[in-house]
């Protein structure tokens, strides 16, 4: 499978006494993190929550001591190991990429580009307008059908007091027509929103987004936004 960049540290060796033989970790799934290893030694892995359309489950294998948000603690034991990072594949994602525009952006490195680029540690991150919403507007260049849609919240990768709270997905076909509520979701509290759409012929898509953070943050920030038919 493919990966991303890996959070440091990668690995901790302290655990491992210096004259312990080494053995090979096979990391199946992820980019990095295979290699040899002391007995003894405790391993830090990181999977991405989303590589392409792809979406991170769990990981399996000998030697994991805790799991968590994505990173796994496992302890080298006395042979060769395999762990897999395992990923639900959620379809086509037809919003990857797709032209975007927000109410506000803080800055290049955070555009609402970032929300749609496929790179689980890229963001978009603005500030409410007047009325007190954040928006993130997409459009399609295409009429869909779209049947899931997936959001990775801030507390993905920093803290959960910033997860998107209160907001909405609303979609409409043509430029002219009004949006409608396809989707409503409040008081969030989970650093990933993966919920289904009954929706047809969509081009237009907005995230309307009332509360951006449990600890009255104004910010809005999306790692991922995507849809999947």
């Amino acid at each position: 499978g493919e990966g991303a960049k890996c959070l440091t540290p990668m690995f901790d060796e302290l655990a491992g006494s210096v004259d312990a033989p080494k053995h090979m970790l096979t990391v199946n799934g992820l980019k990095r993190g295979s290699g040899e290893y002391q007995e003894g030694a405790t391993v830090l892995l990181y999977a991405p929550r989303v590589i392409g359309n792809g979406f991170f489950s769990h990981f399996e294998g000998e030697g994991i001591l805790s799991e968590e948000r994505g990173y796994a603690l496992v302890k080298m034991l006395d042979h060769d190991m395999t762990v897999t990072a395992v990923y639900d594949i959620l379809g086509e994602n037809i919003a990857a990429n797709k032209p975007c525009e927000a109410n506000h952006s803080m800055n290049n490195r955070e555009s609402a580009q970032k929300a749609l680029d496929g790179n689980g540690h890229s963001k978009w991150c603005g500030n409410r307008d007047e009325s007190g919403i954040c928006t993130l507007s997409i459009d399609l260049e295409g009429v869909y059908e779209p049947k899931s849609y997936l959001i990775c919240h801030a507390g993905a990768i920093e803290s959960k007091l910033w997860n998107t709270v209160d907001f909405d997905i609303l979609v409409k076909e043509k430029e002219e027509d009004e949006f409608v509520v396809a989707d409503s979701v409040r008081g969030n509290e989970e650093d990933v929103t993966n919920r289904p759409l009954n929706c047809s012929k969509v081009r237009y898509v907005m995230l309307k987004i009332y509360t951006p953070a449990k600890d009255g943050d104004t910010h809005a920030r999306i790692y991922h936004f995507g849809l999947f038919e």
